[in-house]
């Protein structure tokens, strides 16, 4: 399974830059294939956070809860995109709740093994943890313009039906994002 998943993750752009011997060190932290049944949970927001996923097969949403019985989705990620990747730079509870859309299969990162490399100075661990700490950027940057737009349009008396296109438009542009 090794050599599946050190295929799989050198197929994928987050990892082109890294050395063989990089994906390697990589691999050594990932855990065997996950299958996801459709609807079900891969974690919960306030859950515990136990490593990053790579999505192998199918596709997640991830959702945030509103309250008991609304959630508002905010990416669908396919194959070889990640997700939970903030407990690599900082070890709190889960912010999101990521259900399988379909039938999926996911890789972990393992957050423990992970950290001794990073604790061990590997390269591989601290190239992974820039091009998170990117992506973490992108997203944010592209966040705070959507809700500056957002309060622009507000600001100057725009009906409510165009400030609720404003936010659906909002909310589109943010799943595009996380679904890089």
């Amino acid at each position: 399974m090794q050599n599946e998943n050190f295929k799989f993750i050198r197929s994928l752009p987050r990892f082109k830059r890294f050395l063989d011997e990089e994906l390697q060190v990589i691999v050594t932290c990932m855990t065997q294939p996950r299958p996801l049944a459709s609807g079900e949970n891969l974690f919960d927001k306030g859950d515990t956070s136990n490593g990053a996923y790579l999505v192998k097969d199918g596709i997640l949403n991830v959702v945030i809860p509103l309250d008991e019985t609304r959630s508002k989705r905010v990416a669908r990620l396919g194959p070889g995109l990640m997700v939970g990747e903030l407990c690599l730079i900082k070890s709190d509870a889960r912010s999101l709740r990521v259900i399988a859309a379909e039938p999926s299969e996911v890789l972990c990162i393992n957050k423990d093994k992970f950290m001794a490399l990073k604790n061990n100075g590997e390269v591989a661990a601290y190239k992974l943890l820039h091009n998170i700490t990117l992506t973490v950027c992108d997203r944010l940057r592209s966040t705070n313009l959507q809700i500056q737009d957002y309060g622009t349009q507000k600001a100057q008396g725009t009906t409510e039906d165009k400030i609720e296109l404003k936010k659906q438009n909002a909310w589109g542009q943010l799943v595009k994002l996380f679904s890089r």
